[in-house]
């Protein structure tokens, strides 16, 4: 029984594609939870190297609290990736008020205030006051 195939393979002994498997990573942004095992597997991304290309995605910009809401990932998960990215010069975090923005070096405001981040609940790096986010 050699020639058997098992489960979860194929004939020419590749593993059988999974039926649920995202085909681009914005598709991973329609889960409740974005799994970093996708993120690896089938877009051969490390984690943090997905959490750039969200910011990237977004102009730019993005709230940190917003990365943490898109992935689904916890706060310590998502500041512990970014800090190495801050490390290594990919991205830049400003405290703007009470939130974290992370921003590309090229994207971030030279004298950040309340006006300088994307609206709360944004990915798309769309601008709002200070007035019209906390609203």
């Amino acid at each position: 029984m050699d020639n058997e195939v098992r489960a979860g393979e194929r004939a020419d002994d590749q593993p059988a594609a999974r039926a649920d498997a995202p085909t681009s990573w914005t598709d991973l942004l329609d889960q409740p939870e974005v799994s970093k095992r996708d993120v690896r597997v089938e877009f051969g991304l490390q984690p943090d190297e997905f959490l750039a290309q969200l910011v990237r995605s977004a102009d730019g910009r993005m709230w940190q609290a917003d990365l943490v809401e898109t992935t689904g990932w916890s706060k310590s998960t998502v500041s512990r990736y970014l800090d190495g990215l801050e490390t290594d010069g990919t991205v830049e975090r400003i405290w703007i008020g009470r939130q974290k923005l992370v921003s590309l070096p090229e994207a971030a405001p030279e004298t950040p205030d309340a006006t300088d981040g994307p609206s709360v609940g944004s990915t798309t790096g769309s601008w709002a006051s200070e007035s019209d986010r906390l609203t």
